[in-house]
């Protein structure tokens, strides 16, 4: 039986298909190979994943892209049920590329190292013998006939070499998995620990998925500690019961990011529902159409407060739009008006569902949060994405406590600065810890400011030879530095958490550092140390 990296892994948290797939190799593959979902990767200045990478040290690396739902191509156009989809060949090709880019900057030593890749079809029986077309051959498919015998259909495309050594499997391991912070390669034995949503977590969150039986609920909870997840499963849910879904949240990446993870739910479905997701003000526009408020050159901030939520409540009767299930994330931003114009849209409010996920304490955009009436209230206790000692730090900021299985990882890196060079060296030690002496890649890294002016002011020149870029132009060989408003409810394997204000605002300082799973380094001013409760 292979082995699973990270060891604390939750099989459950994947997609259907993705988890037959896992299943599938772990039990046909011998115990020798090294199997490892869900790895993070930038491609075409998306953040995407690859959703199984197979780890021999004899055999090399098998990047596997996986489809569900019954799967056919028609002059070039793939479909998932009847539903349009991306060549998956193509797809995880790409996913190649980034990778061995990531790796080459890393300077990882892929001398011997097989490095190839396949896709997976769990719900068809057969694939035509010719394949369909130059990149997708047959050889490279697993039907779900092959997958039962996976050994057999490795060998069709892969050859034995030489044994890697395993320090150089180990480095690899890390580069594939940023996020472990606890990597063991010794012969056949493999350990990993992830701070991502583990086994125990999940058996946390468990039963709180199964709450979605109620029709109005508010979860509570600080950062990290699983709401946008709990969200996310709720509504792969309703599109899998076949209900119209709205997903809504505040920051247009948060938004961008939700909805491929959803979209790609969607895709599998034999009937795929309405599916709309995104930030208030772009899922407005989309339900609107021509009834969306034309923006004014010198928008106000009251336009931005009220425009949109106005116009779907007055033009309501003209459209047609409506959905069985309404999910809020980062509630603590939206207006009470937005709310109320969103909750019009369920078909039958009688027996629609609406849930909100808030924490109150990173209200960053605008009035005092009050929490919904007349909703069932869950209250997540425990963080599950820092580890302990970046834990320690949030929780002096507000935050939750991390769990107990939750890894020690390294100490929180501080240092007081004074002007931009000062501050571009304390930034570049940082980067050379997280990238150099962690095996974090450029990608998985993100400069948080509180200001366009400080973000503007460190994109002018690299560091360290090394180009900070803004969301939209993240590539696996630049760093990411943008606001912190911009950013909130994302995360990154390494924050570096900059500000440099004489008067630090304590709610972006705990917003910001909450962002991190692995390695934080906090750089600023007198004032900055004194919120974050460090002298140097």
């Amino acid at each position: 039986m292979a082995q699973l990296f990270p060891t604390d892994f939750e099989i459950a948290q994947l997609e259907t298909s993705e988890q037959r797939v896992v299943q599938a190799f772990l039990d046909q593959l011998e115990d020798s190979w090294i199997l490892v979902p869900n790895i993070p990767i930038t491609v075409d200045h998306q953040d995407s994943e690859i959703d199984i990478a197979l780890v021999s040290l004899d055999r090399g690396v098998v990047l596997v892209e996986v489809k569900g739902g019954v799967i056919t191509v028609n002059d070039g156009q793939w479909k998932s049920n009847t539903n349009k989809i991306k060549n998956p060949a193509e797809q995880v090709m790409k996913a190649k590329y980034q990778l061995l880019k990531r790796l080459g900057g890393m300077k990882l030593n892929l001398d011997g190292i097989f490095i190839t890749h396949a896709v997976a079809f769990p719900d068809i029986e057969d694939f035509p013998a010719e394949g369909a077309g130059p990149n997708c051959p047959r050889s490279i498919v697993f039907t779900a006939a092959d997958l039962t015998r996976a050994d057999l259909a490795l060998s069709h495309f892969l050859k034995e070499h030489g044994p890697v050594p395993a320090e150089r499997i180990n480095a690899l391991l890390r580069a594939l998995r940023p996020d472990i912070t606890d990597v063991q390669v010794d012969g056949s034995y493999v350990k990993g620990t992830s701070q991502r949503i583990t086994k125990v977590s999940y058996d946390r969150l468990g039963p709180s998925i199964g709450l979605d039986e109620n029709l109005r609920i508010f979860v509570r909870g600080a950062a990290g500690t699983g709401k946008t997840f709990l969200a996310s499963r709720w509504a792969r849910r309703a599109i899998r019961r076949g209900e119209r879904t709205l997903f809504v949240c505040y920051n247009r990446y948060l938004g961008e990011e939700i909805a491929r993870r959803l979209n790609a739910t969607a895709d599998e479905q034999e009937n795929m529902p309405m599916l709309r997701v995104g930030s208030f003000h772009a899922v407005a526009n989309g339900i609107l159409g021509t009834y969306a408020p034309a923006v004014p050159a010198d928008a106000s901030q009251e336009f931005w407060d009220t425009a949109h939520a106005k116009a779907l409540m007055e033009n309501k009767q003209f459209i047609t739009e409506r959905y069985d299930t309404i999910i809020i994330d980062e509630g603590q931003d939206f207006k009470a008006l937005w709310v109320e114009a969103l909750e019009g849209y369920l078909d039958d409010p009688e027996v629609g569902r609406l849930y909100v996920a808030a924490d109150e304490k990173q209200t960053i955009f605008g009035d005092e949060w009050v929490a919904p009436k007349g909703f069932t209230t869950m209250t997540l206790t425990k963080n599950i994405r820092n580890t302990r000692k970046i834990s320690s730090l949030v929780h002096q900021l507000g935050g939750a406590e991390a769990m107990d299985t939750s890894p020690t990882g390294p100490e929180v890196t501080v240092k007081r600065v004074g002007g931009i060079r000062e501050t571009r060296r304390a930034i570049g030690k940082a980067i050379d810890t997280a990238v150099h002496e962690m095996g974090i890649p450029c990608s998985q890294v993100i400069v948080l400011v509180p200001h366009r002016a400080d973000r503007d002011e460190l994109l002018a020149e690299p560091i360290n030879d090394i180009r900070l870029c803004r969301w939209t132009d993240r590539d696996e060989d630049n760093i990411v530095c943008e606001t912190i408003h911009s950013t909130k409810g994302l995360e990154r394997s390494a924050v570096i958490l900059v500000d440099r204000d004489d008067e630090p605002d304590a709610t972006l300082t705990y917003v910001g550092a909450s962002r991190a799973v692995a390695f934080l380094a906090v750089i600023g001013s007198s004032a900055l140390m004194e919120i974050v409760g460090a002298t140097s």
